[in-house]
């Protein structure tokens, strides 16, 4: 009752100024044959705190009022638009949760996470309605499927008992994708492995992330059965994993994120700026630990590259780099792993490994073939550090098939 009495009125009536937020996206979703429209949790909020509430716990019995009244609603403004089905995603500003602690999380709630993307798979095609026909009396019938494998029942005539088979080309059908999300490394506790989840998109939401993209998740906790032989069926084994409700990217480009500065920041850094021996202050703060002459001239270098270059593109198209590189060669003991470990820790996205044991496929990209057979996509310590410094120690132990493979990545980034 809530979502019938709500939706209607907060489409007609929310504003942003002149503007009607809700009206205007609905008239953009028959304009464009896109049927998406993003709802604002902070919206609802100021219309009925109740819902919210109610959303939050149940929803994936909300979820699908919603997109039965927008699609009703649609059907409103444009009559002839008849049969269509409408997505309804959310969005909210409230802090995000970190993957650690999603055990203390209720399952079957809206939460929202960050991460990296891991990897990609392929789009397939999922039935959500799945039509039987019984091979002796020929009875149809419809049933409504979620994620995961069904039993296909017996013939529900008490007559024939027999046997129910599945008719495709009668059968409701959306596209999905799994994504695996991976916490980010400045999340990642000391002397910890990163933990990673299992995302599933669907409709409009498929193909919108690439691996090694920085996003902001919000889903639907669930469990899904982990039991791979038939000796397992009743065990209690679950795996979590994510039914994605809305998926935003961070960042612009792949990996290039956003930042935002507060007005007292702005203000310190105006400030700082105006010192004549700001570079000098820099240079000491950088591993104030490690002293001597030689490490100087190391550090202003290690700040060039922390704060970067500029990345130009020329009218031709070229694009040049504004990022530099740095080798550091030197003799044992004179603090040159100190030194990356703690640009790693200093940088927004850092991302520290060794080149001895690390091969070519687990610094960039790696094919990875799935449970099913199908391959994927799956990025390496380079995907992940985008945007950021990765801090390879040990770079004369890699292998020369090894450390080739990653030049063309160090300059095209």
């Amino acid at each position: 009752f809530l979502v019938y009495s709500l939706i209607p009125t907060q489409t007609r009536n929310y504003r942003d100024g002149e503007n009607h937020i809700y009206l205007y996206k609905l008239s953009h979703c028959r304009d464009t044959k896109e049927f998406l429209m993003e709802v604002n949790i902070r919206h609802l909020m100021s219309f009925n705190s109740d819902l919210v509430t109610r959303l939050k716990y149940h929803p994936k019995d909300f979820l699908s009022l919603f997109e039965q009244v927008a699609e009703e609603q649609l059907h409103r403004i444009s009559a002839s638009i008849i049969s269509m089905k409408m997505q309804v995603t959310f969005i909210s500003d409230e802090r995000p949760q970190l993957m650690r602690k999603l055990a203390e999380a209720k399952t079957n709630t809206l939460i929202k996470i960050n991460g990296i993307i891991l990897s990609v798979g392929k789009a397939r095609p999922t039935a959500t309605e799945i039509s039987f026909s019984c091979s002796k009396c020929g009875k149809t019938r419809t049933i409504n499927t979620s994620l995961g494998a069904i039993k296909i029942p017996k013939c529900d005539n008490g007559i024939c008992n027999g046997t129910n088979i599945i008719m495709a080309s009668k059968c409701q059908y959306i596209d999905t994708q799994l994504l695996k999300l991976q916490e980010n490394p400045e999340d990642v506790p000391p002397g910890e492995t990163p933990r990673n989840i299992l995302l599933m998109v669907d409709r409009y939401l498929i193909n919108r992330v690439t691996p090694g993209t920085r996003v902001s998740v919000m889903g639907i906790l669930s469990l899904l059965d982990s039991s791979t032989k038939r000796m397992e069926e009743s065990s209690s084994i679950r795996t979590p994993f994510l039914k994605v409700v809305n998926i935003e990217v961070e960042n612009n480009g792949i990996n290039r994120s956003h930042i935002y500065f507060t007005e007292t920041e702005e203000r310190e850094m105006t400030k700082m700026a105006q010192d004549p021996k700001i570079y000098e202050k820099l240079v000491r703060s950088i591993a104030p630990q490690i002293s001597g002459e030689y490490t100087e001239d190391i550090k202003k270098a290690l700040l060039c590259q922390l704060l970067g270059g500029t990345r130009k593109v020329l009218p031709d198209g070229v694009k040049l780099r504004g990022d530099i590189n740095i080798l550091l060669m030197g003799d044992p003991s004179t603090a040159k792993s100190q030194l990356l470990k703690f640009i790693e820790k200093a940088a927004p996205i850092g991302v520290y490994t060794s080149g001895k044991g690390s091969s070519a496929a687990g610094l960039t990209a790696s094919v990875i073939k799935d449970s099913k057979g199908e391959f994927f996509l799956e990025g390496g310590a380079m995907v992940l550090a985008d945007g950021g410094i990765i801090c390879i120690d040990e770079f004369d132990k890699m292998r020369e098939v090894d450390r080739v493979a990653i030049h063309e990545a160090m300059e095209q980034q």
